[in-house]
């Protein structure tokens, strides 16, 4: 990673870097993803489509999007990743829809726009900038996934109530379904249980903690939601493959 920008000095969280040789499994967050690709090859997966990236793509993942990416052989690529706070507007309008296809061209020029950001209003000038030539190319229908609006709220229930604790039942009586249909539909869509989702928002949230404050492993465990550092280390490592220990000094060296 040659740099690495997190405007943490915010009150909501972006965060710019530049990753070689990507390769990340079936993951999703609240956030909007942004992902270009400067030199070589990258294989994005979103939903269920993978989509080939070439020097100049980028590919824009919208909020609760499942997606992937493989590097076959080599890569360098810039990623964004910010809260939809920045692009308010533009979130309001791509609710329950996704792209058709999520790859496009954006003009390289903005990409160098992003060690010079200093203030709220110049990120979200590019943000904006971003999405709009990702709406002007691309085309967006009605989400083709089930139940998109019950999956929305899920997710918002999750991402707010992150350190508290959760269960299936709790979350079934505060949405007003059934334990067994809303079991259902979250294996439908996400692929895994209710723990394990909550797992991988913790974790997202650990990982944005390790890269962005010197917090001690247990103060990051306890904001991340987890009641002990034994399940917060078991977790970490069921998902990334290596432990929070592990993760802070590759983050920290590279």
């Amino acid at each position: 990673m040659q740099y690495e920008t997190t405007a943490s000095h915010l009150n909501h969280m972006i965060r710019a870097e530049r990753v070689q040789g990507m390769t990340f499994g079936r993951h999703m967050q609240y956030s909007f993803e942004f992902f270009y690709v400067k030199k070589g090859e990258v294989l994005c997966t979103v939903e269920d489509e993978t989509y080939p990236l070439q020097e100049g793509d980028a590919v824009l993942v919208l909020p609760n999007q499942p997606h992937s990416y493989h590097t076959p052989i080599f890569s360098d690529a810039v990623m964004l990743i910010f809260d939809p706070i920045y692009v308010n507007e533009f979130f309001q309008y791509t609710r329950n829809k996704e792209f058709v296809c999520p790859v496009y061209r954006p003009d390289g020029r903005l990409l160098e726009q992003l060690p010079h950001q200093k203030d709220v209003f110049g990120w979200k000038s590019l943000l904006y900038s971003l999405c709009a030539q990702a709406n002007q190319q691309g085309t967006l229908r009605q989400a083709t996934r089930k139940n998109s609006d019950l999956i929305e709220k899920v997710i918002a229930y999750i991402h707010d109530h992150l350190q508290d604790k959760l269960s299936m039942e709790q979350l079934a009586e505060e949405l007003g379904y059934s334990y067994h249909y809303l079991s259902n539909c979250m294996k439908d869509h996400f692929g895994m249980n209710f723990c394990t989702l909550v797992n991988h928002y913790r974790i997202d949230r650990a990982a944005t903690l390790l890269r962005t404050t010197d917090l001690p492993m247990t103060r990051v465990a306890d904001q991340s939601g987890f009641s002990t550092i034994r399940s917060f280390n078991r977790a970490f490592l069921n998902i990334h493959g290596i432990t929070p220990t592990q993760f802070a000094k590759k983050v920290k060296y590279e």
